[in-house]
């Protein structure tokens, strides 16, 4: 009978930790409204009582001199505060490519939902070459 009690304890504490463990890094999908072929995700990490955000983005649209063209990233570090997270980031951008800044805005709503705005500017000489407009993006907890 003590096993079965014993047993029975540890059953539920793990049921407990579960959820605790599920909510402490969600990953987070969506996409840009207006564009159904760009990607949104995020991860939110806790670490010694401070929440970060990595977030990716794929298959951004730019306007471009030469015509239009897509930009992605991925990983961008941003803190999470009062469920809100953003700022202004480096864009590791290939070779060929101006040095690029992302600029960001989230927030997380009810039920896990999250929503924002996006901007990816890529510079050549200071002269801003292409350029995505503020995307306003939608995101749901998977």
């Amino acid at each position: 009978m003590g096993r079965l009690v014993n047993a029975a304890i540890c059953a539920g504490a793990a049921l407990l930790a579960l959820p605790a463990v599920a909510l402490a890094a969600p990953h987070y999908e969506g996409y840009v409204v207006g564009e159904p072929s760009s990607e949104i995700s995020f991860e939110i990490v806790q670490k010694k009582n401070k929440r970060t955000v990595f977030f990716s983005a794929q298959k951004l649209v730019t306007a471009c001199p030469s015509g239009p063209d897509t930009v992605s990233f991925d990983g961008l570090r941003f803190r999470l505060r009062d469920g809100a997270f953003g700022g202004s980031n480096p864009v590791p951008a290939g070779d060929p490519r101006p040095t690029a800044r992302a600029m960001l805005d989230g927030d997380l709503g009810n039920r896990g939902r999250a929503s924002g705005t996006v901007q990816v500017i890529e510079e050549f000489d200071f002269f801003a070459a292409c350029d995505t407009g503020e995307l306003r993006w939608k995101a749901r907890a998977r």
